[in-house]
């Protein structure tokens, strides 16, 4: 499947120097490939094509789409049916379509907020802090699936070992059987969110300029243990 992959990506490369996904394929250095399996993915960070680049912009707005498809999409998204997933390469935050322009197009149309996809991420090889915290991040969503921005190292690592003590303490006391993910979500919505929203209404960012708000949380949550 890597094999594959990899060679769909290079054909697709060819003659396409405006290509932003090829540009970035090539900056980045973007060897290894992840499949994350079926997703639900925000339709705002679909912001390019693989094959269909030069039919639409970073919007999704054409005249070169096929216009009967187009409106085939639309009428079956208006009468409820359910689509096939679209598939995607991610990279980082933004996701670039290998398939599925038209549903895509369609969804950015009706301002849908989410859409299904089957997910491949693209990630450069581990030699450079900033490729090393690339491939922390993507192993910390693929892992506890929820997204998160610290920019040093071992800080998801750090958070990783929170969330695991977080999930033993929650099964202990609701004798439940929660996952790492699971208990990832419930953690997001009672401990990340209420202390994030603490953090700037303080207005601590204005004291740490070259930190993420995410950093400062881990700070917090690391002194108080």
């Amino acid at each position: 499947l890597r094999l594959s992959l990899k060679t769909a990506i290079k054909l697709r490369l060819k003659d396409k120097k405006e290509n932003r996904f090829a540009q970035i394929y090539k900056q980045e250095r973007l060897t290894e490939i992840r499949y994350l399996g079926l997703q639900t993915i925000k339709v705002e960070q679909i912001i390019g094509s693989v094959n269909r680049w030069q039919d639409f912009d970073r919007y999704f707005r054409s005249q070169k789409a096929d216009q009967k498809k187009l409106q085939s999409v639309l009428n079956a998204l208006e009468e409820g049916l359910v689509l096939p997933p679209i598939k995607v390469y991610k990279i980082k935050d933004h996701y670039y379509i290998i398939d599925g322009n038209h549903r895509v197009v369609a969804a950015k149309m009706n301002k849908q907020i989410d859409i299904d996809a089957e997910v491949y991420e693209l990630i450069p090889p581990a030699d450079s802090v900033e490729h090393l915290l690339w491939w922390e991040r993507s192993k910390f969503e693929w892992m506890v699936g929820i997204s998160l921005n610290f920019t040093e190292l071992g800080s998801y690592k750090r958070l990783l070992t929170y969330l695991r003590l977080y999930t033993r303490q929650l099964n202990q006391r609701n004798k439940g059987s929660y996952t790492l993910k699971s208990a990832a979500q419930q953690w997001y919505h009672e401990v990340y969110q209420p202390a994030l929203k603490k953090i700037n209404e303080e207005k601590l960012m204005d004291c740490f300029p070259t930190h993420t708000a995410d950093d400062l949380f881990l700070y917090v949550i690391h002194h108080q243990l």
